[in-house]
C-alpha cells in the first residue's frame, strides 16, 4: 500500500474527476479513516491546477460548518499536492440515487435543506459553490448531508476567465453557461434546486429554465413541491430565492404536506432516454408516471397492453368523432342564422414584453442583445457577439409581434427574425444575411 505524508496509508479509491482521484485512507498516527484528494500524475506539473487544490484547501480551512466537508491537512506526495478531509461513510447522493432509485419528496427535501445550509454559511464569506449536484453532497450515518469539493468555486472578487463555463450542465443556471464568472450565490440555489428535482424523479434536471408552469416535466414532482422549485429554477437570477437560507424556508415550509407522499417510480427497469427540454416538450409516448398501485412490468408486456388497448379505442374514437360533429352543428346553428352585428369580438393577441436583456448564442458564438422600446412604438436593440478575434457590436431596429420578433440591423441588409414558443422567454430564429442565414438562440436573464 503507498503511503503518503509518512501517515496516510492509502486503501482503495472512492472516486474521481476532473484532475484529481479521492482515496480511502488510514491516518496510522490517528488510527482513524480518512479520505484524501490528491492531484492526478498526468496533472502535477501543471500549475493552474496545483494552485486550484490550494486553493480548495483554503477555502476548506475557512468555511467550518456543520454540514461543510472538514479538512484536516494538507501536502504533497512526489510533487503532487493532496488534502486530507473527513471520511463520510454513506457515499454521496448520486451513490443512493444509484442503490434506491427515486427518494421519497420530504426526505429529499430535507437533504436539500442541509445543503442549502452549508451554501448559506459559504455565501456569507464571500463564496459561490458553482458545483451543485448530487455527487458532490455526502451523506453521513446519522442521515444529514455534508458538501464537498469546491474545486471550482468561486471565492469574493475572484474572477475566472470570460467566457468560461464552470460546473456540470445539467445542474448549470443559465447566466453561468454563459459566463461562469456571472455565477452568484442564486446559481448556487438553482443547483440546489436542481438537485431536489433529481433526487425526487431520478431524471435529469436539465434545462429545467425552459420548462413552462405547464411543461410536462413537472408531473413527476409533488404538486406542493412545484411552485417552489419553479421560482428556483428560473432563467432570471433576479426572479429566484434572494439566498439559500431564503429557499430553505420555502422548503421547509412544504415539509408537512410532502410527508406521507410515496416515491415516484418509473414504469419500466430499463433506462428511459431523455432529450433537452425545449419551451414546450411535447410527447405522444405513454405517460411515465406510476400511480401506489402500479408494479414494475417488461417493456414486452407494456407493449402487448398497448396493443390490445389500440383496437379498443380505434372505435371508441370513431364513436367520439361522431358525437362532437353532432354536438358542433347543433352548438353553431344559431350562430348561422344571428345577424353579423351580434357576433362577439375576438380581442388580439397581446405581443409578450421584450424589453430587457438576452443571452444566448449567434451560429455558436456567445452573444448578448439588449432590447429598449423606442418612443414611437417601436424597438431598438444592440446585439454583442463574442468571436475568437474580439467583440462586433450591432445596432438594430424593429418591431414585435404575438407571434415573434424581426429586427433589422442599422448599417447592413440583415435581418434577425424569432419566434416564441410556448415561453416567451425563450428567442429561436436565424439571421438571414446576403451570404445565407444562421442560427440563434436567447433567453431572456432580466
Amino acid at each position: 500500500m503507498e503511503i503518503l505524508g509518512e501517515r496516510y496509508r492509502l486503501e482503495r479509491t472512492l472516486g474521481s474527476g476532473g484532475a484529481a482521484t479521492v482515496w480511502l485512507a488510514h491516518d496510522v498516527p490517528g488510527d482513524r479513516r480518512v479520505a484524501i484528494k490528491l492531484l492526478d500524475g498526468a496533472d502535477g506539473n501543471d500549475e493552474a491546477r496545483r494552485e486550484r487544490l490550494r486553493r480548495e484547501a483554503r477555502l476548506l480551512t475557512t468555511l467550518d460548518h456543520p454540514h461543510i466537508v472538514k479538512i484536516f491537512d494538507v501536502g504533497d506526495h512526489d510533487g503532487r499536492p493532496y488534502l486530507v478531509m473527513e471520511h463520510v461513510p454513506g457515499g454521496s447522493l448520486a451513490d443512493e440515487l444509484l442503490r434506491r432509485g427515486p427518494m421519497q419528496p420530504a426526505e429529499a427535501t430535507t437533504l436539500v435543506i442541509d445543503a442549502l445550509a452549508a451554501l448559506e454559511a459559504a455565501h456569507q464569506l464571500g463564496v459561490v459553490h458553482r458545483d451543485v449536484k448530487p455527487g458532490n453532497l455526502l451523506l453521513r450515518e446519522d442521515r444529514s448531508v455534508v458538501l464537498c469539493d469546491f474545486g471550482i468555486a468561486r471565492a469574493g472578487q475572484e474572477q475566472t476567465k470570460t467566457g468560461v463555463a464552470l460546473g456540470s450542465i445539467g445542474y448549470m443556471s443559465p447566466e453561468q453557461r454563459v459566463d461562469a464568472r456571472s455565477a452568484g450565490p442564486t446559481a448556487d440555489v438553482y443547483g440546489a434546486a436542481c438537485t431536489l428535482f433529481n433526487l425526487v424523479t431520478a431524471d435529469t434536471p436539465m434545462d429545467l429554465f425552459l420548462a413552462s408552469d405547464s411543461s410536462p416535466r413537472w408531473e413527476s414532482i409533488p404538486a406542493p413541491l412545484r411552485p417552489a422549485l419553479r421560482h428556483a429554477t428560473r432563467p432570471e437570477p433576479s426572479a429566484r430565492p434572494a439566498s439559500a437560507a431564503q429557499f430553505a424556508d420555502e422548503l421547509r415550509t412544504l415539509l408537512p404536506a410532502l410527508r406521507g407522499l410515496s416515491t415516484v417510480r418509473p414504469r419500466t427497469h430499463e433506462r428511459i432516454g431523455y432529450v433537452p427540454t425545449r419551451a414546450e416538450p411535447v410527447t405522444t409516448e405513454p405517460s411515465l408516471r406510476a400511480s401506489d398501485r402500479d408494479r414494475f412490468v417488461s417493456s414486452t408486456e407494456w407493449a402487448e397492453r398497448s396493443k390490445q388497448r389500440r383496437v379498443g379505442s380505434q372505435a371508441v374514437w370513431v364513436a367520439v368523432v361522431l358525437v362532437a360533429g353532432v354536438t358542433a352543428l347543433a352548438l353553431t346553428a344559431p350562430r348561422w342564422m344571428a345577424p353579423p352585428e351580434d357576433e362577439v369580438p375576438i380581442a388580439a393577441p397581446v405581443p409578450p414584453d421584450v424589453a430587457g436583456t438576452w443571452v444566448g448564442a449567434v451560429d455558436g458564438w456567445r452573444s448578448e442583445l439588449v432590447v429598449t422600446p423606442a418612443a414611437d412604438g417601436r424597438l431598438t436593440g444592440v446585439m454583442v457577439v463574442h468571436l475568437t478575434a474580439g467583440e462586433v457590436h450591432t445596432t438594430l431596429s424593429g418591431a414585435v409581434s404575438p407571434t415573434g420578433l424581426t429586427l433589422q440591423e442599422d448599417r447592413a441588409p440583415v435581418t434577425w427574425r424569432a419566434s416564441f414558443g410556448a415561453n416567451p422567454e425563450v428567442l429561436q430564429g436565424t439571421v438571414v444575411r446576403p451570404t445565407g442565414t444562421v442560427p440563434f438562440a436567447f433567453v431572456k436573464v432580466r
